[in-house]
């Protein structure tokens, strides 16, 4: 494998004192490129150290491996229950009845409407919006970047 110090010697540099935009870039995509290399290398290591640790943990949750490279841990959760999709509710609810809250929570979640801006627009002379703009605030989303290394 190639040496990556020069270009994490680069990209460090870069991350300090900037540069222009396709010196970034070009020095982002050679990482990413590199980092999707490793990725792919490692995802089916990943399966076969999960295998070998499943063979060996016995009662543990946890796997251990040491080597002159570092160590590895395999971490083994607990099974756990989850809502099945596409459960009608309203029939679990009515079939148990007073015992649904012994089973299960309900859980209520509340967000702005994709829409609001337009729905704020045409309604601002009504008298609710004030209290719909004390309940919501703006976010700006970090943009979002991309590579295609070649």
């Amino acid at each position: 494998m190639k040496d990556l110090t020069p270009l994490i010697t680069e990209a460090t540099d870069l991350a300090k004192r900037g540069g222009s935009a396709q010196e970034i870039a070009r020095v982002a995509c050679r990482l990413a490129g590199h980092i999707s290399n490793a990725q792919e290398a490692l995802d089916p290591l990943k399966a076969l150290l999960r295998d070998l640790a499943s063979t060996q943990r016995g009662d543990e949750s946890h796997v251990h491996y040491d080597t002159d490279a570092g160590s590895v841990s395999v971490t083994f959760p607990s099974p756990r229950f989850k809502a099945r999709k596409g459960t009608d509710w309203d029939v679990v609810r009515h079939v148990l009845g007073d015992c649904f809250d012994t089973y299960f929570v309900t859980n209520v979640r509340y967000d702005a409407r994709k829409d609001i801006d337009a729905v704020i627009k045409t309604r601002k002379a009504s008298g609710e919006v004030p209290d719909v703009l004390k309940a919501i605030e703006r976010a700006e989303p970090t943009p979002r970047v991309g590579f295609k290394p070649t």
